[in-house]
């Protein structure tokens, strides 16, 4: 008996679940590195203005969560796409739901929370609020396919190595 191929729809699972959860944060996370490196950078121009400056306050929790997280889903990814152990069909799907009940979280969180002076008043929360919410859907989505695809047949005979008699 041959073991079984990876199926197309596992495949999909799983790369779309790297974009999601790993290389959107690592990108977000370069995005801030390397704007909080051009804004350290402070000119003193010769009529005595300047202009430069810094990312007041403390790093972003949810960002350096969601890096190390992603960084996490990666080994679990590849894994899973090697279908070695067979428990890697559990912990994979569970990791995507773990990864969808944090953005959830995250989305609520930050987007309940109360504008004001002290913290500055930002034009573009509404753009951002919009894309959490969005970014909250496609996660659901990917859950949810994952979690159904996992479960299927052709997916369960690759993780357990074998086709049932």
């Amino acid at each position: 008996m041959t073991k079984p191929g990876r199926p197309f729809g596992l495949s999909i699972a799983i790369v779309a679940g790297i974009v999601q959860f790993t290389l959107l944060p690592l990108i977000r996370w370069l995005w801030v590195w390397g704007l909080q490196q051009q804004m350290q950078v402070a000119v003193l121009e010769g009529d005595g203005s300047a202009h430069g400056g810094g990312i007041v306050g403390q790093i972003d929790t949810w960002l350096v969560v969601e890096g190390v997280l992603g960084l996490m889903f990666l080994v679990i990814a590849v894994m899973s796409w090697r279908g070695k152990p067979s428990s890697m069909r559990y912990i994979f799907a569970g990791a995507v739901l773990l990864l969808v009940l944090l953005t959830l979280v995250q989305t609520v969180v930050v987007t309940s929370r109360p504008q004001s002076i002290v913290t500055g008043i930002d034009s573009g929360a509404g753009l951002a609020d919009t894309l959490l919410w969005l970014r909250l859907l496609v996660s659901l989505l990917l859950g949810a396919y994952t979690a159904w695809f996992v479960n299927r047949g052709p997916s369960r005979a690759f993780f357990r190595g074998y086709y049932l008699s």
